[in-house]
């Protein structure tokens, strides 16, 4: 069973639906060549929306400046 896994992981990402050549071309600029390099691909940079700031603190933010809170 695991390597019928293993098999899967290993197959080009253009086998994934909507993946076409284009597409994977793409992701091979960007290292990732199988399923499994794109499984495990980590973004360098993101966007942390976890925060969500009032209309009332944004304001004091642009007026005072950012205090690093």
């Amino acid at each position: 069973m695991r390597s019928s896994e293993d098999n899967i992981l290993e197959q080009s990402v253009q086998f994934i639906k909507s993946v076409g050549p284009k597409r994977a071309e793409s992701f091979k600029k960007i290292g990732i060549n199988t399923i499994r390099d794109l499984l495990f691909y980590f973004p360098s940079r993101h966007l942390d929306r976890t925060t969500v700031l009032t209309a009332a603190k944004a304001y004091v933010y642009i007026k005072n400046g950012y205090d690093g809170e």
